[in-house]
């Protein structure tokens, strides 16, 4: 579920960020940024929010959601057999009830996890709102 990219200068090569994580393929942020090597000026093909379109906004509402369920999934799928075999062990249950136990515990971690996927995406918005002001010539449409 983890990706990673590094991104370089296109004048002089040095590497000037690396992203790891869900939002890898970040497109909210500053349009333009200096090297901090030859301090030449180069695009890095995101966008603010306060100047992104609706149809871009809409997008990035649509990614964040796939992300939140993807991770949602992923979670419950996973801790699902690591929580039964842990209630099955730790209580000596029968099977259906260290089955519901191990549902509740996996679900509400899936839970605890999309919704720090929205955070995190929420927090995006936000600086990217403080960087650039919706009222400093934003285009909405």
């Amino acid at each position: 579920m983890s990706n990673f990219i590094s991104e370089y200068c296109p004048h002089c090569g040095t590497e000037v960020e690396w992203r790891t994580g869900l939002f890898t393929r970040n497109t909210i942020g500053p349009e333009t940024e200096t090297c901090p090597d030859c301090g030449r000026a180069y695009t890095t093909g995101r966008k603010e929010w306060a100047y992104m379109t609706r149809a871009e906004r809409n997008d990035y509402y649509r990614r964040v959601a796939l992300w939140c369920f993807i991770s949602f999934l992923f979670w419950v799928m996973g801790l699902m057999l690591a929580a039964f075999f842990a209630t099955g062990a730790i209580f000596q249950m029968a099977e259906p009830t260290a089955l519901q136990y191990s549902l509740v515990i996996s679900l509400a971690g899936g839970l605890l996890l999309a919704a720090r996927v929205l955070q995190l995406a929420l927090r995006r918005i936000k600086q990217s709102l403080e960087r650039a002001p919706v009222g400093r010539s934003a285009r909405l449409d």
